[in-house]
C-alpha cells in the first residue's frame, strides 16, 4: 500500500483515469441509448436507467483510477515500461500505425464480416468502440498486469494473467448476447482474443501503456468501416 500511494502515483493516475473516462463515456451512452436501448428498456424501469448509467460510469472510473495508480506505482523499468515517455512514444509512432491499421484490417477481412455479420445486422455498431478499448487497456494492461507483476515478479506470467482476464470479459460479453452464435464462433473468437491479448500485454510491457492504447484506439476505428459498408 505504501508503494501504491507514494509520490505522485495517485495524482498521475487520477489525470490518466479522467482522460480515459472522457473517452469511454460516449461508448457507454451509445450502448445505453442506441445499441442496447431495447434491452435496457425491457430490463430497467425508465426512472432507473439514469441511475444505473451513472453507477456504471462511476464503477468504470474507480476501476480505471485503481489501475492507473497501480501502473504508475509498479510498472517500472527495467521490467516494465510503464506509461512510456514522450520520446519513446515518438519513436514508436511508425510501429503504432503499422500495428493499428494492420490488426484492424485483418480483423475486418478475416473475422468480423465473416463471423459477426449476423450480429452486426441486429445490433447498432457503436462508433465509440475506441474509447472502450482505451479503458480496457488501462484496466487490464496497466492495472491487472502491474498488480500481477508486483505479486509474482514475472513479466510473462503477468502478461498471461491479464490475457486470462481479457478472455473472461470476452466470454461474459458473448454469453450475455441474446443472439444465437454460429457453431464454433465462440471458440474462434476466444482463440483470436487470447492471441491478441498476449500481444497487447507484450506491447504494453515493451513499449508502454500509451503506445498500447494508441494501437487499440486505431483498431477501434474499424467501426467506421462497418458504418460505411452497411
Amino acid at each position: 500500500m505504501r508503494d501504491f500511494l507514494q509520490g505522485d502515483n495517485f495524482r498521475k493516475g487520477l489525470w490518466l483515469s479522467l482522460i480515459c473516462l472522457l473517452l469511454v463515456i460516449p461508448y457507454i451512452l451509445w450502448a445505453y441509448y442506441v445499441s442496447s436501448a431495447e434491452y435496457v428498456g425491457k430490463t430497467l424501469a425508465e426512472e432507473k436507467v439514469r441511475s444505473y448509467l451513472f453507477l456504471d460510469i462511476f464503477k468504470i472510473w474507480v476501476a480505471m483510477q485503481i489501475s492507473a495508480t497501480a501502473g504508475y506505482a509498479w510498472a517500472k523499468k527495467p521490467w516494465l515500461t510503464g506509461a512510456g515517455s514522450l520520446n519513446e512514444y515518438a519513436k514508436s509512432i511508425p510501429l503504432i500505425v503499422f500495428f493499428g491499421i494492420g490488426i484492424a484490417a485483418i480483423e475486418i477481412l478475416v473475422f468480423d464480416f465473416r463471423l459477426l455479420a449476423t450480429l452486426m445486422k441486429i445490433e447498432a455498431v457503436n462508433p465509440f468502440l475506441s474509447g472502450r478499448y482505451v479503458a480496457q487497456e488501462l484496466i487490464l494492461r496497466f492495472g491487472i498486469m502491474s498488480i500481477a507483476f508486483r505479486l509474482l515478479r514475472s513479466v510473462p506470467v503477468a502478461i498471461i494473467i491479464s490475457a486470462v482476464f481479457d478472455c473472461v470479459l470476452m466470454l461474459e460479453g458473448a454469453l450475455s448476447l441474446d443472439v444465437p452464435l454460429p457453431n464454433g464462433l465462440l471458440a474462434i473468437a476466444l482463440s483470436k482474443g487470447t492471441v491478441m491479448a498476449l500481444f497487447y500485454g507484450y506491447l504494453c510491457a515493451k513499449r508502454g501503456l500509451i503506445a498500447d492504447m494508441s494501437v487499440r484506439f486505431l483498431v477501434g476505428m474499424k467501426v467506421f468501416v462497418y458504418l460505411l459498408l452497411r
